[in-house]
């Protein structure tokens, strides 16, 4: 069976129905009965949280990896239960990120099955399994034997989801006869933010299945009287430094004449795991990246959440992406968030600040003028008086990687070599 595109994708308004029509063809020999169904696998069915006592100095056991290093281990009992389309299982662990926990599952039979794989030296590790067989797993939760090893305690996560129906699929079941084709309607409910992904699933008569993804994404309308809420769970990461570990994005109708878009992030849980917020214009032209790191002195210091302020917003749809950077806090993942988008939320207040120019400054009394800004975010913020005519001036780009010494008389020519990327 051959479908007519490859995914379905479509934005709404938050709990609008969402219909679209997809066509399947049979490419086979002879007639094909066909069932079609539209399924999410979003259903907790179950979790279990354990702690195991890993040491890396006094080994419960230890093996010689395919490196030859040795390591340390133990071994935790997992029960899935029947009927479970996916499994997710987690390590996480307190104190300074370098020291590496992995983690390795092995089904009921004793086959390895999966491996976390940690890029980095964040405090957290994860796998996912589809349709894991049911029984008993052994979870094993290893480390580098010796100084360089983890000694402690490691939280063992593990959960249980089942499918269930993301909506209609209309005709539900249909015969196609050899080189037929059927157009059908899948119907969906739009998400109250963010996204949701779901399979368009279509079984033949011999059980072997066609699938298509099916996104929809949560479009809220923003206006001077009633911001947009959002919310959402960090909870994936690997370790690799400065790489997203989670990327989560929100769209937003803005609408014409708003003085300024104000976007606030408020992590929960302590400690709070380093972010990035990238807000994104109509035209798709990042506007502003925020981090909710900051310097203190020669510390670097990690805020609950970020905001993003941005003057005269052009009116249509604005997308918001939030980010989780590697290495992450394992003790607080997973990670709840909730945000805000409102309009007109700046607070700044400029008493006798020249204006015009047939105000006069006396050149012996000068002219006090004061500026009052108010923080209305959740972290604190860095502020800087930037005055400014009306004029315009053109700037020459500085080539930061160009071959000379001096970046602002470099010039690059065009085309571009390849060895050659301006900054």
């Amino acid at each position: 069976m051959l479908l007519s595109q490859p995914q379905l994708s479509a934005t709404a308004a938050p709990g609008d129905i969402v219909s679209q029509k997809i066509t399947v063809r049979n490419v086979g020999v002879g007639s094909q009965s066909v069932t079609a169904a539209l399924r999410r696998i979003d259903t907790r069915i179950g979790e279990q949280v354990q702690t195991v006592a890993l040491s890396a100095t006094s080994p419960t056991g230890t093996f010689i990896d395919g490196f030859g290093i040795t390591r340390s281990y133990v071994t935790a009992r997992v029960k899935v239960p029947v009927g479970v389309d996916r499994l997710d299982a987690s390590v996480a662990w307190a104190g300074d990120a370098g020291p590496i926990v992995r983690l390795r599952l092995l089904d009921p039979q004793g086959t390895f099955s999966a491996y976390s794989l940690p890029q980095g030296t964040g405090n957290f590790g994860s796998v996912r399994l589809p349709r894991p067989a049911p029984g008993v797993w052994t979870a094993i939760v290893w480390t580098t034997a010796g100084p360089a090893g983890f000694s402690g305690p490691v939280t063992l996560r593990t959960t249980d989801y089942v499918a269930s129906s993301a909506g209609s699929v209309s005709p539900a079941s249909f015969t196609l006869p050899q080189g037929g084709s059927r157009t059908l309607t899948v119907r969906t409910t739009a998400p109250a933010n963010s996204a949701t992904a779901s399979s368009l699933i279509l079984t033949g008569r011999f059980g072997q299945t066609t699938s298509a993804p099916v996104v929809v994404r949560a479009v809220q309308r923003v206006t001077a009287l009633k911001p947009a809420a959002f919310s959402g769970t960090l909870a994936q990461a690997n370790g690799r430094s400065f790489g997203p570990g989670q990327s989560n994005t929100y769209l937003f109708d803005v609408p014409q004449g708003a003085r300024d878009l104000d976007v606030t992030v408020t992590l929960s849980g302590t400690p709070a795991n380093p972010i990035v917020a990238h807000l994104s214009d109509p035209t798709g032209e990042p506007l502003n990246t925020t981090s909710n790191q900051r310097t203190s002195g020669s510390t670097t210091v990690t805020d609950r959440g970020v905001q993003i302020q941005h003057a005269k917003p052009m009116a249509g749809i604005w997308q918001l992406t939030l980010e989780l950077l590697n290495p992450v806090s394992g003790a607080t993942l997973p990670q709840a968030y909730h945000g805000m988008v409102a309009l007109n939320q700046a607070r700044v207040v400029a008493r006798n600040v020249p204006s015009s120019p047939r105000t006069v400054v006396s050149r012996t009394a000068g002219l006090r003028q004061t500026i009052t800004v108010t923080n209305t975010g959740p972290a604190p913020q860095t502020y800087f008086v930037d005055p400014r005519t009306a004029d315009t001036v053109t700037y020459q780009l500085v080539a930061t990687q160009a071959a000379t010494s001096d970046p602002f008389t470099a010039s690059i020519a065009l085309p571009l070599p390849s060895e050659t990327v301006p900054a």
